[in-house]
């Protein structure tokens, strides 16, 4: 299948459903503000070959997505993307993330993990290989390990704009 996110792809079975699909995570971070983060993770089960979507400092297990469903990956994958996506039926794009397109205050992922086939994580001593997508509308950067604290991060976002000066 492609062309969806969330629960607009079929398939994904969920198992506990304190966590809802599509949900606003709460509380919401304020720029020059309190931050709060919430822990992600996806993890290829190896008896049965399902990818789970673990959620929290806990790792609530929300469901998996069937290995049927991803056939392409029953061992694995060789690449990892993440980032932001916005939307809109006019010609202004709202803004990403929270709208600030900075290094010092825009969304960020933080701790980045990416498991090897050998069962090890990075280093540290790498940076993990990137390819960046930026417009002047929205932009992201910075991949590199920072510390114990920050490990792999980038950060994401922008204020939007009129859809023609937005679009790659």
């Amino acid at each position: 299948m492609k062309g969806c996110y969330n629960t607009d792809c079929p398939g994904f079975v969920q198992t506990d459903t304190r966590i809802a699909l599509d949900m606003v995570l709460e509380p919401v971070s304020v720029v020059r503000g309190p931050v709060y983060y919430v822990k992600f993770a996806v993890n290829q089960d190896d008896s049965t070959g399902n990818w789970w979507l673990m959620y929290g400092e806990d790792d609530i297990a929300v469901g998996y997505w069937p290995k049927s469903l991803l056939s392409n990956l029953q061992k694995g994958a060789n690449a990892l993307r993440w980032g932001g996506l916005v939307y809109t039926f006019t010609p202004q794009f709202p803004a990403m993330g929270n709208g600030d397109n900075g290094v010092f205050h825009s969304s960020h992922f933080r701790r980045i993990k990416l498991k090897y086939e050998a069962g090890s994580d990075l280093n540290g001593t790498i940076d993990a290989p990137t390819g960046i997508i930026q417009t002047s509308c929205f932009k992201s950067g910075d991949n590199s390990y920072k510390d114990e604290y920050w490990g792999y991060s980038f950060y994401f976002g922008g204020d939007g704009g009129d859809a023609t000066q937005c679009i790659t």
